[in-house]
């Protein structure tokens, strides 16, 4: 990541993956480059938001003998919460989505998890 020096609240993302292996048996091999930004904003005392969004280049994801993508062009938009319960215990929820250019919303998510400071 890579931070403004103007907003440092914005943050540019950049990163490139490659995974193979095995699963369920089956060969799998997928090849990604990411970029993105991520912007945080503290809305009050005990209320942090973080924006992100993602654009993935994806070219070769195979699975099961077949392409899984059609478009290797995916975007995500993702906001993040992070809810202080007390100074060391703080709730997050997690909203965002998946979206392949030119073909379907592949899916949508909504993950809740929680944050101790110790």
């Amino acid at each position: 990541m890579w931070s403004f020096p103007k907003v440092k609240s914005l943050k540019a993302i950049y990163m490139a993956t490659s995974s193979f292996g095995q699963v369920y048996r089956q060969k799998f091999l997928g090849t990604a480059f990411i970029a993105g930004g991520m912007y945080d904003w503290k809305a009050s005392k005990r209320f942090d938001v973080k924006f992100t969004g993602l654009f993935i280049y994806a070219p070769y994801v195979s699975y099961y003998n077949d392409i899984v993508l059609k478009s290797p062009y995916v975007v995500m938009p993702i906001i993040g919460t992070n809810i202080a319960i007390t100074k060391k215990f703080k709730l997050n929820v997690n909203m965002g989505g998946t979206y392949a250019i030119n073909e379907n919303i592949m899916n949508f998510t909504v993950m809740f998890g929680t944050r101790l400071a110790l």
